[in-house]
């Protein structure tokens, strides 16, 4: 008898540990202007650690809700297949600051699940005139309204973006981001959509 219970228990266990991934939420808002074309607005984990100015560096790992907007096959040109992932909600840290940030892939360099550089260089030339950057940003405020005293938006270094199929997961690494004052910090961040 109990053999059995223990077999049982074993199968069951087992099972489990080999189930597909459960499905994900329902998007909190969701539009398809196209096909090939989706704006979503997801639950997601998200974690980020920032480093280089120590009044600003900071780690956290929370639920939030992300932006994701995705041009890619159907019937869009390839010059203009896009990703951008970035903050729905104002981020808030333990200690009273916000926290904004964004990854946007140049039109034209994004084919799906991979890796990609994010850096000002175009992604497409179209009648020989370059298609704008890629782009990505931190910005911590504090403050009623808001007072922004870190925006680091500016490469020194570029970035690297990887994701995965349907942009369920991904990660962000930033080794080196200017703001206008020229201070600099690195930054890496990942999401998970629930």
């Amino acid at each position: 008898m109990l053999t059995r219970a223990l077999l049982t228990l074993l199968l069951t266990l087992t099972a489990c540990a080999t189930s597909t991934p459960a499905t994900l939420r329902s998007p909190v808002e969701a539009k398809t202007p196209r096909e090939g074309h989706r704006e979503e607005t997801r639950h997601a984990r998200l974690r980020m650690t920032v480093t280089g100015v120590d009044e600003l560096a900071f780690t956290v790992d929370t639920e939030t809700l992300i932006r994701l907007v995705e041009i890619y096959q159907g019937k869009n040109p390839t010059t203009i297949y896009f990703l951008s992932v970035s903050a729905a909600e104002n981020l808030m840290l333990p200690d009273g600051r916000t926290v904004l940030y964004s990854a946007d892939l140049a039109p034209g360099l994004y084919r799906g699940p991979g890796s990609y550089e994010l850096s000002d260089k175009g992604g497409t030339t179209i009648a020989g005139v370059e298609s704008l950057g890629s782009g990505a940003y931190v910005q911590v405020a504090r403050g009623e309204p808001d007072a922004v005293f870190g925006r680091f938006d500016q490469f020194d270094q570029p970035c690297s973006l990887s994701v995965t199929t349907e942009a369920r997961t991904g990660t962000v690494r930033c080794p080196a981001l200017l703001d206008a004052d020229r201070r600099m910090v690195s930054l890496v961040w990942s999401w998970e959509l629930l």
